[in-house]
């Protein structure tokens, strides 16, 4: 009957829709995870050069060829929601910061990490 189809039309619909919010969730999940992961390489690369080059690097340093040619970041990453991961001096560290899903710093959202200096314990949120 007409109803019966019209029933099964509407699971179909909600076993699709639950695939999708699945789906959207997971994907969130790994773009924050990838952003998580991004911050912390990104902090390390600025603790080695700091012990390095002996100073915290200016936002060029770490993709500027050094004096041998060699750069510590090949190309400076866009975060998993099409932003620029941002350096930030904070007193002896310097912060990396990406704005997270709202694409605005300084919010809730916002994933970032410390470069501490040596012998200091290490942050990212």
């Amino acid at each position: 009957s007409d109803l019966a189809q019209d029933a099964s039309g509407k699971r179909e619909v909600a076993v699709v829709q639950g695939l999708f919010d699945g789906l959207h969730k997971q994907a969130r999940i790994d773009k924050m995870s990838k952003a998580k992961a991004d911050v912390a390489a990104l902090s390390t690369t600025i603790r080695v050069f700091e012990i390095m080059k002996h100073r915290s690097p200016q936002p060029g340093d770490l993709t500027t060829p050094d004096e041998r040619g060699v750069t510590f970041v090949a190309e400076w990453p866009i975060d998993p929601w099409g932003n620029d991961y941002v350096l930030r001096p904070d007193g002896a560290r310097v912060e990396v910061r990406s704005a997270g899903p709202d694409g605005v710093l300084d919010t809730e959202d916002d994933v970032l990490a410390r470069a501490q200096p040596a012998g200091s314990a290490r942050g990212t949120r």
